[in-house]
């Protein structure tokens, strides 16, 4: 079953215009009750209320494609172990963007249990530009714990270069962690 409806014109319908030429059709209602993000869109008068249509110039066709999956279903069309990480790293981010809080949740998740001293520089990174508090705690706890491993590595480097509070962040784990642990003693 296809829950895309093609075509359809109807008031009850959004479509979805992803580089001027591919179009995807959802649910409105379906969309509001998800996202207060789309909700705003169509009860604050802007232009997509009047069309029922959304120009997406920034998100790629089958990353937009899982997200109205996501919405209307409650599941992506295939186990996050079978999508690769850059599609993970793209919804969770798309999901941020639309305020789909669900799929967000589920990609931090994923991205948590699968983070390694390779990859969570990448993790951090994506965590603190995309308001995921939970994945940015987790990284920062782990590059703590392998500090020593990681502070050498190009991209670590780059990352602090960039946004040197994280290291501070970093830095205050280890203070946190001796305050706690001093309290029980």
């Amino acid at each position: 079953m296809d829950i895309f409806i093609p075509n359809e014109i109807s008031n009850q319908f959004v479509t979805f215009v992803v580089d001027k030429e591919l179009t995807l059709q959802a649910n409105k209602f379906l969309l509001c009750s998800k996202s207060k993000v789309f909700k705003a869109m169509f009860e604050c008068g802007l232009k997509e209320s009047e069309t029922n249509e959304i120009e997406i110039t920034d998100i790629r066709y089958d990353i937009l494609k899982e997200l109205l999956s996501f919405v209307q279903t409650g599941h992506l069309s295939k186990k996050l172990e079978e999508i690769n990480i850059d599609t993970i790293f793209e919804l969770f981010i798309t999901a941020d963007k639309y305020d789909i809080e669900n799929l967000k949740l589920k990609c931090e998740l994923y991205l948590i249990t699968n983070t390694t001293i390779e990859n969570v520089v990448e993790h951090l990174k994506i965590a603190h530009l995309n308001n995921g508090t939970i994945l940015e705690k987790y990284a920062k706890e782990f590059i703590k714990l392998y500090f020593k491993d990681i502070m050498d590595t190009p991209n670590f480097i780059t990352l602090m270069q960039k946004y040197p509070e994280l290291l501070i962040q970093i830095k205050n784990i280890e203070l946190e962690n001796t305050e706690i642990s001093c309290t029980y003693n």
